[in-house]
């Protein structure tokens, strides 16, 4: 069974780990991400708009990794943290 650091927050909803990002000033050490969240947005639009917020310079990088079991919802989140990606490389080459 996988363990999870004891601070860990479990937001069950995008608005709960949108809150709680904004609530810890942007700074994140890591999140798995699940597509699948129930009615409403899913965690690709959580990664969409960490995205968007990463290329504001707002959110540094953390590290991640995606658990949804949905194929193509995990796909498209995976798209979205290699754009975050290809943002902190690009940051880094202009140091």
């Amino acid at each position: 069974p996988e363990t999870f650091p004891t601070d860990a927050i479990l937001c069950k909803t995008v608005g709960e780990a949108i809150d709680a990002i904004v609530a810890n000033g942007y700074n994140i050490g890591m999140i798995s991400f699940d597509h699948d969240l129930g009615v409403g947005l899913t965690g690709y639009d959580l990664a969409c708009w960490i995205e968007q917020r990463v290329h504001e310079g707002l959110i540094k990088p953390f590290r991640f990794r995606v658990h949804s079991q949905n194929p193509v919802g995990r796909q498209k989140i995976k798209l979205a943290l290699w754009s975050m990606m290809m943002k902190w490389a690009e940051g880094k080459k202009s140091q």
